[in-house]
């Protein structure tokens, strides 16, 4: 089910991406709402001129050093007695190819971008990034389904966010210039950052896993063993857990939208950006004619007279 490093880190580039991602969509969105269009990433307009690259070149350097956590650090070879790879290298192989996925996506829209060898149109670089995130829900739904009830519970939580991205991006490729669809790929990239933290401290770290829950590490380490480390919890206790994870991807939905509105009327007001400023010339139109109704009214009033 991973280990507790892996949904740290996981948690903290998720989050990392979708804060940054956020604040540029407000901002961006503010300045010009009538021109604005999604983008996959941003460039960095307070830097110099070649450090504009900056997000995708941060991509592609961490995801292979991601990618190696996955096959050096976090998983092992050793056969298992009936002389198979464990489960846990395939599974560690699973993860690889969406850890490369997404670093083809950062490949794919450096080159477009930087030179003319592959002039993909903007919005082209969200197909890449629904297909990755398309993989990364499969995957998730392949481990919720080896695992226990409540990490099933867990993992099934964290892949609502999978696919609310892997949907919102594919949306983006065709609406490109939909400011909600791309508002809600930002807060299901923070969801995402948010409930992988919650999940490396529910199912590895003793102080919170739940009540009537244990961490078993398994026997993975052991050759001819294929024991997978899991969080289990007894029959009484897996419906409590279970509840208390729903109720607690509530609090972080309702979180994170709450703060993602917070920081939009802040920077809303930052900017100095009236939303009814299109609203205000149609009531002062809207005015003017009363009025003049009104003048005409009183004009027919008194010839009558």
């Amino acid at each position: 089910m991973g280990s507790q490093g892996g949904h740290g880190l996981q948690g903290i580039i998720f989050l990392s991406l979708g804060l940054w991602h956020l604040i540029f969509l407000f901002t961006t969105y503010l300045r010009s709402p009538r021109e604005y269009t999604a983008r996959a990433w941003y460039p960095i307009g307070f830097l110099p001129l070649r450090f504009k690259h900056l997000e995708l070149h941060i991509m592609l350097f961490f995801l292979p050093l991601a990618i190696f956590y996955d096959l050096g650090i976090s998983t092992t070879y050793e056969p298992i007695a009936s002389g198979t790879m464990p489960t846990s290298s395939i599974m560690g192989f699973e993860h690889v190819t969406i850890l490369f996925m997404f670093w083809l996506f950062a490949l794919t829209v450096l080159v477009s971008e930087s030179t003319p060898f592959l002039p993909f149109p903007p919005e082209g670089s969200f197909l890449f990034a629904s297909l990755a995130f398309g993989l990364q829900w499969l995957s998730i739904t392949h481990r919720g389904s080896e695992s226990t009830d409540f990490e099933r519970q867990c993992s099934g939580l964290l892949a609502y966010t999978a696919a609310a991205s892997a949907v919102s991006s594919g949306l983006l490729v065709i609406r490109p210039r939909a400011f909600l669809v791309n508002f809600v790929l930002c807060l299901s990239l923070i969801l995402q950052g948010t409930w992988q933290f919650q999940m490396a401290l529910v199912l590895y770290s003793e102080n919170y896993i739940p009540l009537g829950c244990s961490y078993d590490a398994g026997s993975m380490s052991r050759p001819g063993s294929s024991t997978l480390a899991s969080t289990k919890c007894s029959e009484d206790a897996n419906t409590r857990a279970s509840a208390l994870m729903s109720f607690a991807f509530n609090c972080h939905v309702i979180v994170v939208v709450f703060l993602s509105v917070l920081t939009f009327a802040i920077i809303a007001k930052f900017k100095g950006h009236r939303r009814s400023a299109s609203f205000d010339s149609i009531a002062a139109e809207f005015e003017a004619e009363a009025e003049l109704v009104q003048l005409n009214q009183h004009k027919l009033s008194f010839e009558k007279r």
